[in-house]
């Protein structure tokens, strides 16, 4: 109970401690998508979200070992975003770690179970806005309502940005990459599909150069009911 207690008073500290000095924050989930856009110059942004895993009967293959093993878990814990603004507008820097509680059973090859509290991922990297789609405000189009209502098909041309980071092993035990450090490179992307629908791809490449090497993509829908309050899939 008291590892619990100090994990939720660590998780409030962070999520107290989020601040923004532009005009708009550009946030999002820590964990999950991510934008091409940075959150702006000298401007420092902590970010945080809560997760729940229950694992079952998960199978790998011990490369050290050159033994099958499989294990069920359940892992509760934070995904923490620290990110900053330097130098140029189009350029963040950021670092993204992970603070779990996990407990694990084994089946095999033996039947045993471990236990960590600590640190399940700690990634450095920087984004840079590659380039910035444009296009025009038919909302200040008063000669025309054609041209004021007509779909802008430069809209489907996306902002891009490229992102390159390094996976450290300052982990936990059981979360430790047995090959050590890797890189981490991605494209993000983003469709102002609309004024209210924007549509982000990203295509992430993980732990490059190691056994555990996972390529991915993720999709993300978020549509802006008011200025206050936005919807995502």
């Amino acid at each position: 109970m008291r590892k619990i207690g100090l994990f939720l008073l660590f998780i409030s500290c962070f999520y107290t401690g989020t601040a923004q000095y532009t005009e708009l924050i550009n946030s999002r989930r820590p964990g999950f998508s991510d934008s091409p856009f940075s959150v702006g110059t000298n401007v420092y942004q902590a970010e945080a979200g809560l997760f729940y895993k229950n694992i079952g009967n998960y199978l790998f293959f011990n490369q050290e070992t050159q033994v099958a093993n499989a294990f069920s878990a359940s892992v509760i814990g934070t995904d923490i975003s620290l990110r900053a603004g330097l130098f140029l507008e189009k350029l963040e820097f950021n670092l993204d770690l992970a603070v779990v509680n996990e407990k694990r059973n084994y089946t095999k090859p033996t039947v045993f179970s471990e236990s960590a509290f600590g640190l399940g991922k700690l990634t450095v990297g920087a984004k840079y806005l590659v380039y910035r789609s444009k296009f025009a405000d038919k909302s200040k189009e008063i000669r025309s309502w054609k041209k004021r209502t007509s779909y802008d098909w430069k809209r489907l041309i996306p902002s891009v940005a490229v992102y390159a980071g390094l996976n450290t092993n300052l982990l936990t035990k059981i979360h430790k990459n047995p090959d050590g450090i890797s890189p981490r490179i991605a494209i993000f992307t983003q469709n102002d599909l609309t004024n209210r629908l924007v549509l982000i791809t990203n295509f992430i490449s993980d732990k490059l150069f190691t056994d555990e090497r996972e390529n991915s993509y993720i999709i993300t829908g978020t549509y802006s009911l008011n200025e206050q309050w936005s919807a995502f899939c």
